[in-house]
């Protein structure tokens, strides 16, 4: 229940602390009274200092306070006074403590401040209850307050006093919960607010403690007249004065620098609040400045802080402290002024209160500021509107117009409103309730917009329309947005929005978040229903004609009626996505993806769920990567996310049949990581490389192993690459389906018999994996640049042979058959390729992928690359060239890789010729040079020598991505050491290279080369080319013929050595000190036969047979020899290509080649030198001669006529005789003998026999009678 004693007497604690004893009882004499009392009071004065009261013979003393009710009347008898001293009674005093004409109270008060009047009387029936001053209009000392108590006020009528009544205005809300109290506005709860005593230096003020911040310096208490800051005193930068709650105050120090820190002072005191009441903190404060050493005139404001525990302090050394407000900041100069702040704690507890200095400018040197009349109060009553009625008197507390009955969440049933619960008749209870009314507790009261504040204490106005939304005509399945807004009056109070929508043309409304519960499969999605632009995804033709508003409401005033928009309406039409005429209610393929609806999940499914079903969603997955893409059945070269390139044909069912790119066929989209998931409904991104390859050693034909790693959200892809050109470029690896494999396809071999031109020339080529037409294609490249190309035009199967024959007839005549009959069905193809020869074999031969014109096989180099043609040893004009065994296909040619057999193909036939070609033979590498290629280890198997320095790198991409086009590791680098025997031993460290059982030394140095083939001695089986294997020529054992000591691979120790041979010296069998194998050799042949005598018996005779070493091979060219009387031989320098010999009369003139079997490059009259090769020297004779002389004059300078042993030597002499004299004629050194054993009288053709070379001087023939 309501205390009566602080209700009708509030002001007595404060004036008990301020007046003297007697005015206490003699007020209390005139004051406790419940009903409405008359008081007359005679009023004199004392000079122009006081009023003087006196009431019934009582003095109630000089300027006194009094205390009245609401009801009473007081008389004021001032005919003593008012003529000098006119009396008046105001609201407040002004910022003088004296009157002001506007504030004088203008109800119920007569002769208000009148002067010469007799009476001034106050009729308080309708005075609001509050603090009054009466006052002298001339002389402000001369004053008092009169405070007007409620007492006995019964605001609602309900016979139930205010002091008992605890809902006073029957609003249906008690007085506690409208911020009515049971308390003592003006009780003040610091203890010394005033700062009266003056404290000795160093010390807080009696009952307040220092903010210190730890250190030694404290505030201040300063007299007016003499500020203590020193035993010299202060002076102030301006003049100082009082505040109004008297002559001493606190004074803090604000410094920016002490002792290396700022430094703030402040005090603070103890108080025990209660949680969640509001006391208002108050004070006066001021900045005179101080002149003490230096000036402290900055700009500052004092910190109003708190603490639970231990000093509040926001300055150095403070901690836990909570700022409760900051003040105005003051200027030097300014006097007082006073400061209100409120706090209201959470917690029930004692609070350290705080007011501490802080400067404006962290960098301002000093300011010293002035506090004083300190109070925290708590707050006894709650006016909301401000509008004089405390909320528990007011039946508007927020006064917005609306009753707080209604705005609660009553209601107001009587009519007309009265503001009040129930209806009249209306009974109530002793303590002032209204009966038969359940009221409300404090959180059943009505917040509805939930923002915190009841409703009936939020201001409201009136709602109104702003905008409405706009009709909408869109394509199905597009996101659109309606916009509408509404404002209050003043932008009072919280506008609630939501959007509502109407399926029956407007019929009935509803919420549209009820609409969709109610209908859980309405199409579109929505979004921002509460706000005033509604979002709609994707829109479907079903929504056609929809009807949507925004309904805007302000929950909290209730007094306000709903306001809406006007319909806007929504109409959707059919969409045909992809424009390609066929509507997408009727296309099969909405999107034109090259993906049929059904394979996308049907109309619906959204697999990203980004609003758009996959049907029509260019990228289902969001992956960034289109699905036309990701589908794998065609490209999409101008990225529209539709099949090819415009424009695109589609058929009635809106499927695509043609773009701009091709023709289309619908099939099954990838499904790369075979999850069974398509990889277009299957988001991923590009891998990444997690580490690269490392560089690799290893012997030739030893294994090498690189390792990448990359990583991914998908499946894991790797396509190995290689570089033969040290990073300049790299191609992909090919690796195909059977063992042995590098290349699609490969050369195997091929012969030009008897130097034919036209006729018997052949080609051999093998399939290593099945192959469709015109995929290859074959080059031959002539020397000088030109070059003829044959494409492969058949398809051909793993395993077939493709051969290919200058002429079909020529091809039979010399293999013996057709082709049928000589590979057997099945296992070849055929074409005729009329340009085989066109270059005379002296040309090189590629096999070219048509797509990219890459090489992937290879025979032959470049032999112009200087401008100057030079021979080399695997020109084969008279013979074939074969692949090895066990070789792969490669882009570089290797001459260890190819068996060369010059000269072998001498006769018209292959079974004839003395070295037939071994036609359909192939052994392919038990496995294939590289495993791994599309996995994270590459294995290279048997690196062949030619792969040294080349370089590997891994693209690693996501498989199921289509659009990671992979990224690429750092490359790695292969170094192949030569192990040319393969014998497991590097040729650095091996000192017998090619296992012939002759050491390296033995052979030469490491780049000798005798016979001119390009093949180092240490590494040539037949150092000296004559056709004999050095092993033999050693004198050792090689029983299976292969040019390598013993029978099969020896063992070999570390050092390459061949395991239990002696290594003996090569043998010298004619003693001249130089080793039989390098020292060229030929069978002895007759060079003159003996005659035949006729003699008597017993005469004697002599018998002559020359002899000298001799060949038979021949290099006739074309149709040659043509003559059966020309039986002399002889070559022509002219042309790039290989060119044969040409039969001629021993009578004509030419020039002529001397050899010598020696090396000498000295000067010879008449002669130029040419070269050097197999340890003999060749010289060109500067003039001509006919066969016979030129035999003479060759033998006279110590050589002979030159003598051509293979196709090779013949080409050297061509050739450097070509750089002399372009285009001549010149002998050589064979020539028609009908009595040579190899003679059968075939004197033309190809088949000519017969033809041996010439004397040579000096031979060491070993004659046997």
């Amino acid at each position: 229940m309501k205390l009566i004693f602080k209700k009708l007497f509030p002001a007595i604690f404060i004036y008990f602390s301020r007046l003297a004893i007697w005015f206490i009882l003699i007020f209390s004499a005139f004051s406790f009274s419940a009903s409405a009392t008359d008081y007359t009071i005679t009023v004199t004065h004392s000079g122009s200092s006081s009023y003087i009261f006196v009431n019934g013979g009582l003095n109630l003393g000089n300027n006194p306070g009094i205390s009245v009710n609401v009801g009473d009347k007081i008389t004021f008898d001032v005919s003593a006074s008012s003529a000098g001293h006119p009396f008046a009674i105001v609201s407040a005093l002004n910022s003088s403590n004296g009157y002001s004409a506007s504030n004088k109270v203008s109800s119920g008060v007569t002769n208000n401040g009148e002067p010469a009047v007799a009476t001034v009387v106050w009729d308080l029936a309708n005075a609001t209850p509050g603090e009054y001053y009466y006052v002298c209009t001339l002389h402000p000392a001369m004053r008092g307050k009169i405070t007007v108590n409620s007492v006995g006020v019964d605001s609602d009528g309900d016979g139930v006093n205010d002091d008992i009544d605890v809902d006073d205005d029957n609003d249906g809300i008690l007085d506690t919960d409208e911020g009515f109290n049971d308390c003592d506005t003006n009780e003040n709860l610091f203890i010394n607010g005033s700062l009266t005593a003056i404290p000795v230096i160093g010390e807080a003020p009696d009952s307040w403690e220092r903010i210190t911040g730890g250190t030694s310096w404290s505030s201040d208490v300063n007299d007016v007249n003499n500020g203590i800051v020193s035993s010299g005193g202060v002076d102030w930068q301006v003049s100082a004065s009082n505040s109004d709650d008297g002559g001493t105050w606190a004074s803090f120090y604000g410094l920016r620098n002490f002792g290396g820190s700022r430094y703030l002072e402040g005090i603070y005191q103890q108080v025990s609040l209660t949680a969640d009441k509001t006391y208002t903190i108050s004070f006066e404060m001021s900045h005179f400045g101080m002149d003490f050493g230096s000036l402290s005139g900055d700009d500052a404001f004092i910190n109003v802080i708190y603490s639970t525990s231990g000093e509040p302090n926001l300055g150095p050394g403070g901690s836990s402290t909570t700022l409760i407000g900051k003040t105005d900041v003051l200027s030097m100069g300014e006097g007082w002024k006073d400061q209100t702040l409120t706090f209201t704690p959470d917690a029930s507890g004692d609070y350290n209160i705080g007011f501490q200095i802080e400067l404006v400018d962290p960098d301002s040197d000093v300011a010293y500021i002035n506090i004083d009349g300190i109070g925290i109060a708590e707050e006894c009553e709650e006016d909301t509107d401000g509008d004089g009625i405390p909320n528990h008197l007011d039946l508007d507390s927020d006064g917005d117009g609306c009753f707080d009955v209604i705005e609660s969440g009553y209601g107001d049933l009587d009519n007309p409103s009265d503001g009040k619960v129930g209806t009249e008749p209306t009974e109530y209870t002793e303590d002032g309730k209204v009966k038969n009314v359940v009221y409300k507790t404090q959180t059943e009261i009505d917040d509805l917009d939930g923002n915190g504040t009841k409703d009936y204490l939020e201001k409201g106005s009136d709602l109104s329309k702003v905008s409405d939304p706009t009709s909408l005509n869109v394509l199905e399945y597009s996101s659109v947005t309606f916009t509408a807004s509404g404002s209050t009056v003043g932008d009072l109070g919280t506008i609630t929005y939501s959007w509502q929508i109407t399926a029956d043309n407007g019929d009935t409304w509803e919420n549209i978040t009820a609409y969709t519960a109610a209908n859980p499969n309405h199409p579109g999605k929505y979004s921002d229903l509460d706000k005033t632009t509604m979002k709609i995804d994707s829109v479907t033709a079903a929504m056609t004609e929809f009807k949507y508003r925004l309904l805007m409401q302000t929950l909290a005033f209730k007094c306000d009626l709903d306001v809406t928009s006007s319909a806007a309406q929504l109409t959707v039409f059919k969409t045909d996505t992809d424009s390609d005429g066929i509507p997408d209610e009727t296309d099969l393929d909405d999107d034109n993806d090259g993906i049929t609806d059904v394979t996308e999940g049907g109309d619906d499914l959204d697999t990203d769920e980004d609003g758009i079903p996959n049907r029509i969603d260019p990228d289902s997955d969001n992956d960034g990567c289109n699905d036309v893409n990701e589908a794998g059945l065609s490209t999409d070269e101008n990225n529209d996310g539709k099949v090819g390139i415009p424009t695109v044909l589609v058929n009635a069912n809106g499927l695509v049949i043609s773009t701009g790119s091709g023709t289309y066929s619908y099939d099954l989209p990838a499904d790369l990581d075979g999850n069974g998931t398509y990889d277009f409904l299957e988001s991923a991104s590009a891998a990444t490389v997690v580490s690269s390859p490392s560089d690799v050693s290893t012997a030739s034909h030893g294994d090498a192993i690189f390792v990448a790693k990359g990583s991914s959200d998908g499946v894991l892809g790797y396509t190995w690459q290689v570089s033969t050109d040290a990073g300049n470029t790299f191609t992909d690896i090919e690796v195909f389906d059977n063992k042995g494999e590098q290349s699609e396809i490969m050369i195997v071999g091929g012969g030009n018999p008897v130097f034919d031109d036209n006729y018997r020339s052949f080609l051999e080529f093998y399939a290593n994996t099945d192959i469709p037409s015109n995929k290859y294609k074959v080059r031959l490249i002539a020397q000088d640049g030109a070059f003829v190309e044959n494409t492969i035009n058949t398809s051909l199967s793993a395993g077939q042979y493709f051969v290919a024959g200058q002429n079909s007839n020529g091809w039979v005549n010399f293999f013996g058959g057709n082709i049928g009959t000589v590979y057997g069905g099945g296992t070849y193809k055929y074409a005729r390729w009329s340009n085989i020869s066109n270059y005379y074999f002296d040309h090189r031969i590629e096999i070219r992928r048509i797509s990219d014109d890459a090489i992937v096989d290879v025979y032959g180099v470049d032999t112009n690359e200087n401008g100057t043609d030079e021979a080399h040893p695997w020109v084969t004009p008279e013979g074939f060239f074969k692949r090895k065994d066990n070789r792969y296909a490669t882009n570089e040619f290797n001459l260890n890789d190819w068996t060369l057999c010059s000269g072998c193909l001498d006769k018209t036939t292959n079974a004839k010729s003395s070295t037939p070609y071994p036609y359909k033979q192939v052994v392919l590498p038990a496995t294939s040079v590289y495993t791994g290629h599309d996995d994270d280890t590459l294995k290279i198997n048997a690196a062949p020598r030619n792969f040294d320095r080349y370089q590997y790198r891994a693209k690693v991409r996501t498989l199921n991505y289509a659009c990671d086009d992979g990224t690429f590791t750092t490359p790695a680098e292969i170094v192949v050491f030569l192990d040319t025997d393969g014998d497991g031993v590097g040729d650095v460290n091996d000192l017998d290279d090619d296992n012939d059982g002759i050491l390296d030394t033995e052979e030469g140095t490491l780049t000798d080369d005798f016979d001119g083939d390009g093949i180092p001695n240490r590494l040539d089986s037949d150092s000296d080319g004559d056709g004999c294997s050095d092993v033999i020529e050693a004198g050792f054992t090689d029983s299976d013929g292969d040019g390598i000591l013993g029978s099969g691979a020896p063992s070999v120790g570390t050092d390459g050595k061949i395991t239990g041979h002696s290594y003996s010296d090569p043998q010298d069998l004619n003693s001249n000190q130089v080793d039989d194998f390098l020292e060229t050799g030929s069978e002895a042949g007759i060079h003159t036969h003996p005659a035949s005598v006729f003699l008597d018996e017993e005469e004697d005779t002599i018998f002559v047979s020359q002899a000298t070493l001799q060949t038979q091979f021949t290099l006739f060219f074309n149709n040659e020899p043509n003559s059966t009387t020309a039986n002399h031989a002889s070559m022509n320098s002219n042309a790039l290509r290989n060119r044969g010999w040409f039969d001629n009369s021993k009578t004509n003139t030419y020039r002529f080649v001397v050899e010598f079997d020696s090396l000498t490059n000295g000067t010879i009259a008449g002669y130029t030198y040419m070269f050097q090769h197999r340890g003999h020297s060749y010289y060109v004779s500067n003039n001509t001669s006919n066969f016979d002389t030129s035999v003479s004059n060759a033998q006279s300078v110590g050589g002979y006529l030159v003598v051509i042993n293979d196709h090779y030597e013949a080409e050297l002499v061509r050739e450097e005789v070509r750089k002399i004299y372009s285009n001549t004629n010149f002998w050589i050194n064979h020539f028609l003998d009908t009595k040579s054993p190899g003679y059968d009288g075939t004197l033309t053709g190809f088949d000519a026999t017969g033809w041996v070379s010439g004397y040579i001087p000096n031979s060491e023939i070993t004659h046997q009678w």
